[in-house]
């Protein structure tokens, strides 16, 4: 009896591992990698007890660096207003952070490449409210230095940037209002087109069609929250038909206003997250969904089933197909999953599971360089006015990476 203990021992170690390695899910049993931590590069900027402001809003790849936005522009919950937030990149080649250059924002939430140009929007400008500000960057030689553009007449908040026929557009809120600023000449100058009361939170371009939009409202369901651009007229006119319903298919109505963020642009359809207004300026996801225009230019709206739990976080596009970050809380821990789904309409809109791993605290943004992912760690409070420190996980700010 003694002589096989230590087998038994060993066996029954090496089925726990196993179970630990496996997860189910609706593709069926996938073996579960381990990421490795790369390390915190907000560390030195936010300390232990401002760690909120480590979260990892959003993960960038700009040649062979991968940029990171922190910092928090809340006005309320932990760490309020935590600017001036330094652009802090990974570089690929070195396996080395460096401090690239320092935004006058209260948060980096957003990256942007548009037109070959790495594009930072001023989410929530540290200096007076007479103008925001956009950054630019061009290159990654060593000759190239980002480019502060503080352009935008009274814009409080530049919370999108996207392009059309040669032109930027900047989604801005003012002071008790909403307008998409257009450019002709990067930036350098902007004419001002106002939207009235609200704020304009994102532009999602589906393909030859913009829209401006501000949050869809389940208490003003007559209330406008979408503009299409008009180029014939160089002018945004109302979409009332693009409301909570359209916009947010087979989905039980929220509770809350909802924001459409996180817009990704294939040329033949869009991915975007619909998410619950939180904390000031931050979110909480509901679901994904799939927009194209049909054969008569009307917009057409999909819901992507991700299996049960699972909310999504950030979006990426390869090649034909749409890269879905999402995770599922499950007790102290969480399941962080990237799925993949056909960018073409008409095909299957089912996700197919691509990797995953199981961690303590969620994944909040990613990125992909060559066979790696690469994953920013995040944490959420439930209520801003009365919140814990136990909500914040200690590994919020966390860089990992997983390897195939």
């Amino acid at each position: 009896m003694s002589t096989h203990t230590p087998f038994i021992t060993r066996l029954n170690v090496w089925l726990k591992k196993l179970l630990i390695l496996y997860s189910f899910t609706a593709s069926g049993v996938y073996a579960e990698s381990q990421p490795e931590l790369i390390g915190m590069p907000f560390h030195s900027v936010y300390s232990d007890k401002q760690s909120y402001a480590r979260n990892l809003w959003d993960l960038q790849r700009f040649g062979n660096r991968i940029y990171l936005g922190a910092g928090n522009s809340s006005n309320a919950g932990p760490v309020p207003n935590a600017g001036r937030v330094p652009a802090i990149y990974y570089d690929l080649k070195t396996e080395r952070f460096v401090n690239d250059y320092t935004v006058a924002e209260e948060q980096i939430d957003l990256y942007r490449v548009i037109n070959n140009q790495l594009m930072i929007p001023g989410h929530d400008a540290t200096q007076k409210w007479t103008f925001g500000n956009i950054y630019l960057l061009e290159d990654t030689s060593d000759n190239s230095r980002w480019q502060k553009r503080r352009t935008l007449p009274r814009a409080l908040h530049v919370y999108d940037l996207n392009s059309l026929d040669q032109q930027l557009f900047a989604a801005v809120g003012l002071k008790g209002a909403g307008a998409v600023y257009v450019s002709t000449d990067q930036g350098k100058s902007w004419q001002d087109h106002g939207l009235g009361y609200g704020r304009i939170y994102s532009l999602l371009k589906v393909g030859s069609a913009l829209f401006a939009t501000r949050t869809l409202q389940p208490s003003k369901p007559d209330k406008v929250s979408l503009y299409q651009w008009q180029p014939d007229f160089r002018g945004f006119i109302p979409r009332p038909d693009l409301n909570m319903q359209k916009m947010l298919p087979d989905t039980p109505q929220p509770r809350d206003s909802v924001k459409l963020i996180r817009g990704t642009e294939h040329p033949k359809s869009s991915l975007y997250i619909a998410a619950l207004k939180h904390n000031d300026h931050q979110n909480i996801p509901i679901a994904a969904y799939r927009a194209y225009l049909d054969s008569k230019e009307q917009l057409v709206t999909e819901k992507i089933p991700l299996p049960e739990g699972f909310l999504p976080r950030d979006i990426l596009l390869r090649d034909d197909r749409f890269l879905i970050l999402a995770s599922r809380s499950e007790g102290n821990f969480f399941q962080n999953r990237v799925f993949s789904v056909s960018a073409l309409p008409g095909q299957k809109i089912q996700p197919e599971l691509q990797t995953g791993f199981r961690y303590p605290a969620f994944a909040r943004s990613f990125e992909q360089a060559a066979a790696c992912f690469y994953f920013g760690i995040g944490s959420e409070i439930k209520n801003p006015k009365r919140w814990s420190p136990d909500e914040i996980r200690p590994e919020t700010g966390n860089l990992l990476r997983l390897c195939h």
